[in-house]
């Protein structure tokens, strides 16, 4: 009897320490919310409170916060995050996130670091996230990410190594995220393992030596910046565009694959000095929004007749890629089209096509015999709807010529 009372008192310590730090991490974001307000305008907290009225889901405003964030507004991605936790507290998402951004200091002074209070209020909110979804790799990334922080902060190694344990998680998760692999060699060399941490960062920058996370761990008092990048295969800097299987063979593609070769040949050098490099080169024969292909200079041709026209090109490795469109006869400054779009491989017999309806209105129909000649050619200035019968889009712009100037 005495056993069992004692396991009851052992569950209930249990559930009302879960209630308890529930408690705390709402009282967390609620102050976050609040401390944000306190740093944004008058009318853009008027503005947030607006968007964010008892209407708006919890998704909503999840949707709200990623937009801003896109948009480098952190503090109001931050608050429109607070407020979809306010809403629903079973979001995921919404907890992580803010804590990204609150590492990114968006209650904090212009150039203030983070303390060991908010590093320990951001793996909080973390670890809530992760309880909510415990599948998601990004939160175990920054989840292992605040770990890190707040370890190095605290000067707890076991802090860290918890960090980068779920960071290393992550990474064999989605193996072709760069930032995950930043995030593990920066846990790594704070340990003072710094030669895991540059095969992961060599990792990294070889799959994007541009990526801003390389750039900022790598930059002078990053995280990284004491890390040598080794170059322990002897093959991490033969960079091969393929320049001459893909550029087409006309006098332009000839052209750029002189430039093709010039852009490998510093893309090599850039490597070797651990500098951001280009990955590819594109030399690629594009179909004309404005013109016509000329056979010899292009390595293709254009056929423009009252009824329609046809654009084809050879691509370097043999591809051809083409465009038909069919114009019925004009009724006024109105006329319709059918244009298909595609791409023919000789070499596999595969072929790729996309149709494309359209509605366009002549502009200046009949003011001179120019434009009228112009506009049966279709190459004139028209207000055109398109649909894509393949894609299920409708899309309207303004046309020069076939080639659009304003989409909408």
């Amino acid at each position: 009897m005495a056993g069992m009372f004692r396991i009851f008192i052992i569950v209930c310590l249990a559930v009302f320490a879960s209630i308890a730090a529930r408690a705390d991490t709402v009282m967390l974001v609620a102050k976050a919310r609040v401390d944000i307000e306190a740093r944004l305008e008058p009318g853009d907290v008027a503005m947030l409170r607006a968007a964010g009225g008892p209407a708006t889901t919890a998704a909503e405003l999840a949707s709200l916060g990623h937009a801003f964030t896109l948009k480098r507004h952190f503090a109001h991605g931050a608050w429109a995050y607070a407020a979809a936790i306010e809403r629903d507290r079973a979001l995921a998402g919404p907890y992580s996130s803010l804590g990204v951004l609150l590492a990114e200091g968006v209650t904090l002074p212009s150039g203030a670091k983070p303390d060991e209070a908010l590093l320990a209020a951001i793996v909080d909110l973390q670890r809530e996230a992760r309880k909510l979804d415990g599948k998601s790799t990004a939160i175990a990334n920054n989840l292992g990410s605040a770990l890190s922080a707040l370890g190095a902060r605290q000067g707890n190694r076991s802090v860290i190594e918890e960090g980068a344990f779920l960071i290393h998680e992550a990474v064999a998760a989605n193996p072709q995220n760069v930032i995950y692999y930043v995030r593990m060699a920066e846990a790594l060399a704070l340990i003072g393992e710094t030669s895991a941490a540059a095969k992961f960062l060599e990792a990294a920058y070889l799959f994007n030596s541009a990526h801003p996370a390389v750039v900022m761990a790598r930059r002078a008092g990053g995280p990284l910046a004491d890390v040598t990048l080794s170059n322990s295969s002897g093959k991490m800097c033969e960079i091969n565009f393929a320049c001459d299987a893909k550029c087409p063979k006309s006098i332009i593609g000839q052209i750029d694959l002189v430039t093709c070769r010039i852009a490998e040949s510093s893309a090599q050098s850039a490597c070797q000095d651990r500098k951001p490099f280009a990955r590819f080169f594109d030399c690629k024969a594009k179909i004309p929004k404005f013109g016509i292909l000329i056979p010899g200079l292009d390595p293709g041709f254009s056929i423009l007749t009252p009824w329609g026209s046809i654009h084809a090109v050879v691509q370097g490795d043999g591809r051809v890629d083409f465009e038909i469109k069919v114009t019925a006869a004009s009724v006024g400054p109105a006329q319709a089209g059918l244009k298909t779009e595609g791409s023919w491989e000789p070499s596999r017999g595969d072929i790729a096509l996309n149709f494309e309806g359209e509605a366009q209105l002549n502009l200046f129909d009949r003011v001179s015999p120019v434009m009228e000649q112009a506009n049966a050619y279709d190459l004139g200035i028209s207000v055109s709807e398109k649909y894509s019968l393949t894609e299920n889009t409708l899309e309207a712009d303004i046309n020069i010529g076939r080639g659009g100037i304003l989409t909408d």
